[in-house]
């Protein structure tokens, strides 16, 4: 298995920067960058497989773009399915990522989930106490929804 490619592979494929390559790549607006110097750089950017860095991504923002949803231990009907799907479909149309984690006997704690992904939100068909919703307040949890309840 190869290493990641990185900006700097991609500022050194394309001859620039790699401030200019972040520039490029995230479309900073208050920068003039050539437009010539701009297709450079995205095409060396697909040329390398480059794909920005979820985990820089979330160290830089304080959190993720997951919206964490937590399954209780019980079986899951069509209607829940459904709401799942359609909550996927929602939240993607507004640039998140929705991800279930079901509660089994054997999981890991629910606590150590969240941490593990800092997501913006976490949903759950079971109460938090008091110090799991200050935990994920002090962690930079946005929002927190208790089926039947919500905190924001």
């Amino acid at each position: 298995m190869g290493r990641r490619v990185t900006s700097v592979d991609v500022a050194r494929e394309a001859g620039v920067s790699r401030a200019t390559v972040s520039y490029v790549l995230n479309d900073v607006s208050n920068q003039t960058i050539p437009e010539s110097t701009r297709d450079r750089v995205l095409a060396a950017a697909a040329r390398l497989g480059y794909a920005p860095s979820a985990a820089a991504r979330t160290l830089r923002a304080g959190r993720s773009d997951v919206v964490l949803c937590l399954l209780p231990d019980w079986p899951i009907g069509p209607s829940a399915g459904e709401f799942l799907d359609h909550m996927s479909t929602v939240l993607a149309d507004h640039g998140l990522t929705f991800m279930v984690h079901p509660r089994g006997r054997h999981a890991r704690p629910i606590t150590e989930v969240w941490k593990a992904i800092t997501p913006c939100a976490v949903i759950a068909y079971e109460d938090f106490d008091e110090a799991e919703l200050a935990a994920m307040r002090a962690a930079g949890v946005q929002a927190t929804h208790e089926i039947g309840r919500a905190h924001v």
